[in-house]
């Protein structure tokens, strides 16, 4: 086979993997902040992601658990849609129901990191990173 034949080949077997899309977010995921602020505050909680018939657009409902260091505690209920852009998401939240009610929406912004692990930054009332995990999916730590 010729050289620029061969080339040509290469190029078309490698083409789709190239092309490949990001892995969808659907499925079920928990996620948790690193500790922030003074009173060394924590938010985790589980979360469902649909997808939406929009391309790169889903549905979030999310539960919430904030502690701190202090005592306080939060919980909430939340209705977020997650935007993807390749390995870019961004999570952003309403608040459906909160305990106490002095609660406010919590908002993402995180990088697909592998197909069951998100990395990034808690982007709300305060700044925080965060790690989202896809519940029974291997990562990589």
């Amino acid at each position: 086979m010729s050289a620029p034949r061969l080339f040509a080949l290469a190029l078309l077997c490698a083409a789709p993997a190239a092309a490949q899309p990001a892995p969808s977010l659907a499925g079920a995921w928990t996620f948790e902040t690193t500790p922030a602020t003074a009173r060394h505050c924590v938010i985790a909680g589980e979360a469902v992601v649909t997808a939406t018939p929009a391309r790169g657009a889903y549905d979030v409902q999310l539960r919430a658990l904030e502690t701190c260091g202090d005592g306080a505690r939060w919980e909430s209920v939340q209705s977020c849609r997650a935007a993807q852009r390749e390995r870019a998401v961004r999570i952003d939240c309403t608040l459906v129901q909160a305990t106490p009610s002095n609660y406010a929406a919590d908002d993402f912004v995180l990088e697909l990191k592998a197909p069951g692990l998100m990395e990034g930054v808690l982007t709300s009332t305060w700044d925080a990173p965060a790690r989202w995990r896809r519940a029974g999916a291997d990562h990589i730590s």
